[in-house]
Order: C-alpha cells, then structure tokens, then sequence
C-alpha cells in the first residue's frame, strides 16, 4: 500500500542541511517518463527567438523610493546583472536554431518613476502610457 505525499510526515531540516529542503519523492509520471516514456520534441515554427536579450527594469510609484522596497531595487538589479550572463543561459543554448544562437544577455539600467502616480487598478494601457 503506497502512502499519499501529502500524507507523509513534515521533515524540517537544520542549518545546512540543504538535501531535505525538496520532499524525496518522485512523482509515478515522472518515473515513467525517466523510464522509456518518449520525451516530447520541440520544434521551432519560425517565430520571436530572443538571442541576447536586454533588461531594462522600471519601479512605478513612490514606494519604491523608501526601504525597504529602494533596498529591494538593488537586489532585483543584481539578480539581472548576475542571470543574464551566468551559466543558466549558457543552458538556452540548447534551443538555438541555425542562424539564432541564443547567448548572454545584458542588463542596461534602471528606472524609478513616481509620475504619473500609479492608480490601484493598473492597466497594460496604463504601463505604456507612463513609459512613453
């Protein structure tokens, strides 16, 4: 009789102890598909393949000009500057197409725009009305 995951006791992990952060069990669809299971084929149709992209980040609104959110800007800034030419895109590679080789990208710079003053409700008009 095989127990439900959800079923299972909650193990906590101590300091450092970084093999029990993921539960150890494996779901049967993914066995299967480890076990013989034809993986799925990508095929590219011809579309947008985006080889070495560029990033531009835009904080809208006041709040971003007070910690702890200004603090928050200087960590999602890194996260980009880091990502963008780590060894993580070195893995997009797999999915270049001849003639569209997927590489590094960059990140350009940063923004904190308080006007116009962002409403509660914000629309995709409304991101490129304060852009423009």
């Amino acid at each position: 009789m095989t127990k439900d995951p959800l079923e299972r006791p909650m193990v906590l992990a101590g300091p450092g102890d970084s093999i029990r952060v993921v539960p150890l069990f494996i779901p049967e669809e993914v066995t299967q598909l480890s076990t013989g299971a034809t993986p799925p084929k990508l095929t590219f149709r011809g579309g947008r393949l985006l080889t070495s992209v560029q990033v531009f980040t835009v904080f809208w609104g006041r709040t971003w000009e007070q910690a702890p959110e200004a603090d928050l800007i200087s960590k999602l800034n890194q996260y980009f500057n880091f990502i963008l030419t780590s060894p993580l895109m070195d893995q997009l590679a797999e999915y270049s197409v001849p003639g569209n080789t997927i590489g590094h990208g960059k990140y350009i710079g940063s923004a904190t725009v308080v006007k116009p003053t962002p409403r509660h409700t914000i629309t995709d008009h409304s991101i490129q009305h304060m852009l423009q």
